[in-house]
């Protein structure tokens, strides 16, 4: 394998920051994750190829392009494939490449991927530092409003559940 190049250096330095960030903003989350500081985990995409290392430290995580260190869990795969395992997608098995490959500590994994799916985001708190305060909050609320239609009660508080749960009709009476 080459040796990583500024784009993917750089790539990888912004998704730690953002993923530090979104748990800066969900302080329980962050607790829950800070019991497994000192665990690595370890990605490998097979399209593109390429090595990912997460370290869990207490203030979040820290990614790296390479390690010498032993991973606790490795996770082998296409992207597809670990974005359904990471967003418990429901998908058909190798519809598109195939199953991952998961060695060492499953229950590590399976921890991590529930914290990831109870992590409460606040996007206008997130975007704000980068477009600014009044521009975060109306591209918050813009886009809980449009899944009001489908889901009236849980889209204006609860974003991350409505997009895991998927659509609903809801039905009027026009009479």
């Amino acid at each position: 394998m080459r040796e990583p190049g500024l784009f993917s250096t750089t790539a990888v330095a912004g998704v730690e920051r953002a993923v530090n960030a979104a748990l800066r903003s969900d302080p329980a989350t962050a607790a829950r994750l800070s019991r497994h500081a000192g665990r690595l985990l370890a990605v490998h995409l097979s399209l593109p190829e390429m090595r990912l290392y997460a370290l869990i430290v207490e203030e979040g995580v820290e990614l790296y392009l390479r390690s010498d260190a032993e991973p606790d869990v490795s996770v082998t795969g296409n992207p597809v494939d670990l974005a359904a395992l990471l967003l418990d997608w429901r998908r058909q098995p190798n519809v598109i490449g195939g199953a991952l490959r998961i060695e060492g500590n499953r229950e590590l994994l399976q921890d991590v991927r529930d914290l990831a799916a109870d992590l409460d985001l606040d996007w206008g708190a997130l975007l704000e530092p980068v477009i600014g305060g009044e521009m975060a909050q109306q591209l918050d609320q813009g886009a809980r409003r449009p899944l009001c239609l489908f889901y009236p009660s849980d889209a204006a508080h609860d974003l991350p559940v409505v997009l895991h749960r998927g659509p609903r009709i809801v039905h009027t009476d026009n009479r």
